[in-house]
């Protein structure tokens, strides 16, 4: 072959690196990560057992309970500890690369303990108003409402109570008149919680004298340096879910300076949607200072129909349910007919 013929041919070139576009790369590791993840946490064994959110009467006292409770802690931790399953890897991951509603991945609502009382307004020497506007205490728990506070021993922004009676009230803006707060749980259930409508909007009509500001609160009674007391007056519900007007006082077991405490006694709560009234009593629960859902004991919640009840009401009379606390956030819960299952507690109010 001539040198005008080997002219022809060209050497192959080396192969070139790829270019690699940083950007697109980490996009595409972050999808295969979610793809991942969702393959992990929705593929299970057929043997596991899924917990359900609890949405029963004891449940909803529970919550309501150790949101009363969690509110005069003198570490201030109301709602900022919830159980393990508030935490969803799944949704910090969406929430981190901004891939969820601004209102579930927002800032911190502000507490009385708050750095210089941030996010706190003071009313009078006895009373400061909270608003929380889409704010969370955790991940994809947000809260919308306008929360007064009042102490009859006094109270300022930045320093918690731990004397006196403690009010808790929703109202229209600041120092205005009862009103409704809401709070989403972690899988997207909105409860209201309401302090305005007359006689907690019981399906009995039974009268509920107001307590608080032409309306109705949660109360907290120290007695010296511990908590003795504490009062739920209040209406809760989720649209379509369930509604529960709940009313009464039970009894606080706690020394000065302890991190848990025993709550006992009865309460009622009308259970407006099967129209049946109940008794709840409490066994044994106690609170942690870093949970706001009893970590052991359980409630017992009997119903009985009343002359106002429908056809499911009645079929409920003398039926009983039962929540045992097995940790922070989880219980077994027994229903009316005896059936026993896992649940989850995600709605401290």
């Amino acid at each position: 072959m001539v040198l005008s013929e080997l002219s022809k041919f060209k050497m192959p070139e080396a192969p070139q690196k790829p270019k690699i576009n940083v950007a697109t790369t980490f996009a595409s590791l972050a999808l295969l990560l979610l793809l991942s993840l969702s393959l992990i946490t929705g593929c299970s064994s057929s043997s596991t057992t899924t917990p359900t959110e609890d949405t029963s009467a004891s449940g909803l006292i529970a919550g309501t309970v150790g949101g009363a409770l969690a509110f005069t802690n003198s570490s201030a931790t109301v709602a900022s500890t919830f159980p393990n399953s508030g935490f969803d890897i799944r949704t910090a991951f969406l929430s981190y690369f901004n891939l969820i509603p601004e209102a579930r991945a927002s800032s911190s609502c502000p507490t009385l303990s708050s750095a210089n009382g941030s996010g706190c307004s003071t009313v009078s020497a006895s009373l400061v108003d909270l608003t929380y506007s889409g704010c969370t205490f955790s991940t994809a728990a947000p809260w919308t409402g306008t929360l007064q506070v009042g102490d009859t021993a006094g109270i300022t922004c930045g320093t918690y109570p731990s004397s006196g009676i403690v009010t808790r009230q929703f109202v229209t803006g600041l120092n205005g008149s009862p009103s409704t707060g809401t709070r989403v749980s972690t899988i997207g259930t909105q409860v209201t919680i309401d302090d305005a409508t007359a006689n907690l909007s019981n399906y009995a009509g039974d009268s509920i004298p107001v307590t608080l500001n032409g309306g109705y609160d949660n109360t907290v009674t120290w007695t010296g340096a511990a908590r003795s007391a504490v009062t739920i007056t209040q209406l809760v519900y989720s649209t379509g879910l369930f509604n529960y007007s709940i009313n009464g006082s039970l009894t606080v077991n706690e020394t000065s300076g302890a991190t848990s405490r025993t709550v006992g006694g009865v309460i009622t709560v009308y259970h407006n949607t099967a129209e049946v009234k109940g008794t709840s009593t409490f066994n044994t629960v106690t609170y942690q200072n870093s949970c706001c859902f009893p970590t052991s004991g359980s409630i017992s919640t009997s119903f009985a129909s009343t002359t106002t009840s429908n056809a499911t009401g009645i079929s409920l009379n003398g039926k009983i349910e039962t929540l045992s606390f097995t940790g922070c956030g989880t219980a077994t819960f027994t229903s009316m007919t005896g059936a026993t299952s896992t649940v989850t507690l995600d709605h401290c109010l």
